[in-house]
């Protein structure tokens, strides 16, 4: 069946402390950045201790361990775990105590502390695990917003729909009220037909800090549920409260504000309603614009649109495959033939004249001082059978004429064709006969 895990922040009004707990990071703001949201409670006073409850099959509680911190006990439904804290590297967001799908599912409740006087204990956040629905189900993620007519405001003139630091909220929308037992009631039903929405899961988000307040919930009709939104410092988009394994049927949530005094308000930004709807159903979840929908956990069979997908990509993919090996050989094929005519071109007897084309070299030092690279020698060199000189150059030191000659000035004194030696690499010229006839006269000349 579809399993839920939740975090809470220890700065959630799920979490209830008792004595004066002190909060990070305004007592280590360097540290904020290593803990979840930024923040962190802690005690070194046995006395005072952290509860929570929840319904769930398994709990996990989060903290640091620190060279400063120490034994921690950990109590859930009576049963004591001791643990120490206390190390020389700085650990993060670890584990205290985990027992995760270890209990029945059911209510249970903890509470957490340091184990003895003066040895520090710190708690980052909680999670839990909730089993809901069956093996044939999944669950869908319904985000209703604060304007979503699913919210009736009892009382509309006592609450604001322009919350202070409005921005922070989820879409920018919120209601406050600081009205003293002003409520709001969300309804939620599942029908496709009517377009409302069903749960069997509800968390319900909004702010806390310095003047947020008490504030109660009535789940169904049941006993009231009070917490305290009363925090050092201002957080939004935080869990104020949850609900699991509602049960088919239409349900009703009101919370009401509870203010100790002046001007504490209630303020509530969206709810999630998670549904359970059948494998095989292919209901879309529509309605008005302050509604969201979206999969959060689904049952680990592969339904049969998602097989059919999968065959599909394999064929297309193998058809894909195919093709390109088929236009691969037609290229290969193709490349060959061209191949094959360049080389029986470039293997045909050499014919004409045959010219030196050689690095300029003094006689009398040996250093290079020209190379020519003239419209002929280029052409002598395009069809020469040479393996050895691919470029047409004749490195060789027996060149002893070149065919530019320069002093130091770099002004050429005189043009020589040359013939190459009986032992120099020949370079077809691949030129006319007439052309061979101008070239002898020049070198008679």
């Amino acid at each position: 069946m579809p399993t839920i895990t939740t975090f809470v922040d220890d700065q959630s009004p799920l979490i209830t402390y008792s004595g004066a707990w002190s909060s990070g990071p305004s007592t280590e703001p360097a540290l904020a950045d290593y803990y979840y949201l930024g923040t962190y409670s802690f005690s070194s006073d046995p006395s005072q201790y952290a509860t929570f409850s929840f319904n769930g099959t398994g709990l996990g509680v989060y903290g640091g361990k620190r060279n400063n911190h120490g034994l921690y006990s950990v109590v859930v439904d009576g049963e004591t775990y001791i643990g120490n804290g206390n190390t020389s590297t700085y650990e993060w967001q670890t584990a205290l105590y985990s027992n995760q799908s270890g209990m029945a599912q059911g209510m249970h409740t903890a509470t957490m502390g340091s184990a003895v006087k003066g040895s520090l204990f710190g708690l980052d956040f909680v999670t839990w695990e909730t089993e809901v629905g069956n093996d044939d189900q999944k669950l869908v993620s319904v985000m209703v917003q604060d304007t979503d007519p699913s919210f009736d405001y009892q009382d509309t003139g006592a609450w604001s729909g322009a919350p202070e630091n409005g921005y922070m909220f989820n879409r920018g929308t919120g209601h406050t009220t600081s009205t003293e037992n002003a409520s709001a009631t969300l309804t939620f039903t599942f029908d496709p037909r009517l377009m409302i929405y069903v749960g069997d899961v509800i968390n319900l988000y909004g702010s806390v800090g310095t003047n947020n307040g008490q504030y109660s919930v009535v789940m169904d009709g049941e006993a009231p549920v009070t917490y305290i939104a009363t925090r050092p410092w201002n957080l939004y988009q935080v869990m104020i409260y949850h609900a699991s394994n509602l049960g088919p049927g239409e349900h009703r949530l009101t919370v009401t504000n509870l203010p100790n005094g002046g001007s504490q308000n209630l303020a509530i930004d969206y709810a999630e309603v998670m549904v359970l709807i059948d494998d095989s159903d292919t209901t879309c979840f529509s309605g008005t614009s302050g509604i969201e929908t979206q999969m959060h956990t689904s049952s680990t069979r592969p339904s049969a649109g998602t097989i059919a997908g999968l065959v599909v990509l394999g064929a297309t993919t193998v058809l894909a495959l195919s093709a390109l090996f088929w236009l691969w050989r037609r290229w290969k094929l193709s490349e060959d033939r061209y191949t094959n005519l360049y080389r029986n071109f470039a293997q045909r007897e050499p014919r004409g004249m045959r010219f030196a084309s050689a690095a300029t070299t003094s006689l009398d030092t040996g250093d290079p001082t020209f190379r020519n690279r003239s419209s002929v020698s280029d052409a002598a060199r395009r069809d020469s059978p040479d393996d050895n000189d691919p470029f047409g150059y004749d490195t060789g030191a027996d060149s002893s004429t070149p065919f530019y000659h320069s002093d130091a000035t770099g002004e050429a004194h005189d043009i020589e064709l040359q013939r190459r030696h009986s032992t120099s690499t020949a370079h077809y010229t691949g030129l006319p006969e007439y052309t061979s006839d101008i070239y002898e006269r020049a070198n008679q000349t």
